[in-house]
Formats: C-alpha cells, sequence, structure tokens
C-alpha cells in the first residue's frame, strides 16, 4: 500500500513538473508583443507627427519590452494596403497607423488577419479587430483658436487657418476659441494639398488682410517662409525648445501608451478609443507670448 501510495506521488509531482515546463515552453515559444507602426511622414523630419509618432513607438519597445517596426512616408492608399497585408503575413500582434488615410485600408485588410489587432489613431470606425482611437479634434482646435486669438497682434486682421486636406479638420473648434476671445475677428480657411507650394499658398493670403498664419502642421520651411514675408504666426506642432512663437504639441506618448494598454486588456467592446484633453495629449509651448486672460482660459481646460 505504501509502495503505491508512493508511486502516485511520484507521478503527480512528474505530471506537475511536465506541465510547468510545457507551459515555460510556450511562454518562450511566444517571445515579446510585436508592434507595427505606419506613419505618413519621417522620422527624420524634425518633430513632425513622424517624428513623433516614431519615438512614441520607441517608447514603447523601452517601456515594455515589445518588438517593434515601423514605415515611413507612407503616402498612399495602395501603399498602405501592402504594408498592411505585410504586418499581417507575419503574424503582429498590434499595428498602429497615425492619420485617417490609413482608416479605409485597415478595414479592407484587417479580416484576413483574424489574430492582429488594427489601430488607427484618428480614425472613427471600430469593428473586430480594427481600433478607432478618436482625437478630439473640436478640443484640439479651440486650443489652438484661443492660442491663436492671444497671438493675434493686430484684432482687426484676419486670421488664416492652414490645414493639410488630407489631415484631420480642426476647423469648427478653432473658430470657437478664437470667437471666446475676439468675436469680431475674421477667419479665413486655407486647405494646403500635395500640388500646392508654400510660396503661393501666402500669395492667397494677400487681399484678405491676414495678420497671423495658425498652421494646423508641422513645417520649418513654411515658417521659414512665412517668417521671410513678416508673417505672424502659430503651429499645431514643433519642438518644445521653440518658443519662439506658440506651439501646440501632441504628446503621442501617451495616446501610443493608451492604444498600448487596451490591447493588453484586451478591450474589444466595439467601442473607439476615446482620447480626451484629460489624457494629457496636449502641450502648450510658449503661452508666455499670450496675454494674461487666454493663458488662464488655456490652463482652465488642460489637466
Amino acid at each position: 500500500m505504501k509502495r503505491r501510495n508512493f508511486i502516485m506521488i511520484i507521478i503527480v509531482v512528474f505530471s506537475m513538473l511536465l506541465a510547468t515546463g510545457c507551459e515555460l515552453i510556450q511562454t518562450q515559444d511566444e517571445g515579446p508583443i510585436e508592434v507595427g507602426l505606419l506613419l505618413m511622414s519621417s522620422p527624420d523630419d524634425m518633430y513632425s507627427e513622424g517624428y513623433y509618432g516614431y519615438y512614441a513607438l520607441k517608447a514603447l519597445e523601452t517601456k515594455y519590452g515589445v518588438e517593434i517596426a515601423y514605415n515611413e512616408n507612407v503616402s498612399s492608399v495602395d501603399n498602405a494596403g501592402y504594408l498592411l497585408n505585410s504586418y499581417g503575413k507575419k503574424d503582429f500582434d498590434l499595428v498602429i497607423a497615425v492619420g485617417n488615410m490609413f482608416q479605409a485600408p485597415i478595414l479592407d485588410v484587417a479580416p484576413s488577419y483574424i489574430n492582429t489587432k488594427f489601430v488607427c489613431i484618428g480614425g472613427d470606425v471600430t469593428e473586430d479587430n480594427v481600433i478607432a482611437c478618436s482625437l478630439p479634434v473640436n478640443e484640439i482646435g479651440n486650443i489652438m483658436g484661443l492660442v491663436s486669438a492671444g497671438y493675434n497682434e493686430n484684432k482687426a486682421n484676419s486670421i488664416a487657418y492652414v490645414q493639410v486636406a488630407e489631415g484631420n479638420s480642426y476647423y469648427e473648434g478653432f473658430l470657437d476659441g478664437v470667437k471666446s476671445i475676439s468675436s469680431q475677428t475674421p477667419v479665413k480657411e486655407f486647405i494646403f494639398s500635395s500640388e500646392d507650394t508654400y510660396s503661393g499658398l501666402i500669395e492667397k493670403f494677400e487681399g484678405n488682410s491676414i495678420g497671423l498664419a495658425s498652421i494646423m502642421f508641422y513645417s520649418p520651411n513654411l515658417e521659414k517662409s512665412l517668417t521671410a514675408q513678416k508673417y505672424l504666426f502659430d503651429t499645431l506642432g514643433g519642438a518644445e525648445n521653440e518658443t519662439d512663437v506658440p506651439r501646440v504639441v501632441i504628446n503621442y506618448n501617451a495616446i501610443f501608451d493608451l492604444v498600448y494598454q487596451n490591447y493588453l486588456n484586451n478591450s474589444d467592446s466595439g467601442k473607439n478609443i476615446e482620447v480626451s484633453l484629460d489624457d494629457n495629449i496636449l502641450k502648450v509651448h510658449g503661452i508666455e507670448l499670450l496675454d494674461s486672460i487666454v493663458v488662464t482660459k488655456i490652463q482652465s481646460l488642460l489637466p
């Protein structure tokens, strides 16, 4: 009887060791989580969306030990579809794309790779293994409107609102921000397309009594052109230490962290990831260039 009990104990212990060993082997085989990234611009374009997006990806690598890959200067839907398919075929766990342009190709490709989670930052459609990370465009626009109204030295002159054709529109929130500070200041909207030039854009300012240009994307070349033409301007983007003009910078590190935490929590609730100003996604630099009333208003909206 004692021998039989001893044999049973050995069998139980062996089974436990075998199960533990299998679990360790399985964990080792799985390896680190693989995260891919698609960017419309390049990390080499200092302080651009591509620059901040790339370093937000690197922050995930450092903080969580994920394995990363990325593609830059993705300029067309066809190219995006090809790259998304590539990540799916390689069984990447999570693929992040920055820009609404990626929404359509993600929705087209994702059903073929159900084990990969695709996230479109700036998108608006969530389904199955596709998650849209919606930015608070009205709130961001409102902050930019406040900054522009507070920085416009000649309140009688118009403010030029400039955005790229394929980007998010912050226009409605921008108007609200301007009007809350200076209700009589006109706002003129200018859409910059890939066929346009910066000199051509600035030529359109003539005859519109533009006192300030509010640029909803970062371009050092455009900034140089505006400076040469003696235009006052502010931007959505740029470097933290460039406080010669007001800059509102989107904190992509915080956004990517929210996306990654959503992935880890397996939050397949069928709802968009709703990012808000309370998530600390905006940094305002050069705020000392604005008057105290505007500063107080901006600070009341940020965490």
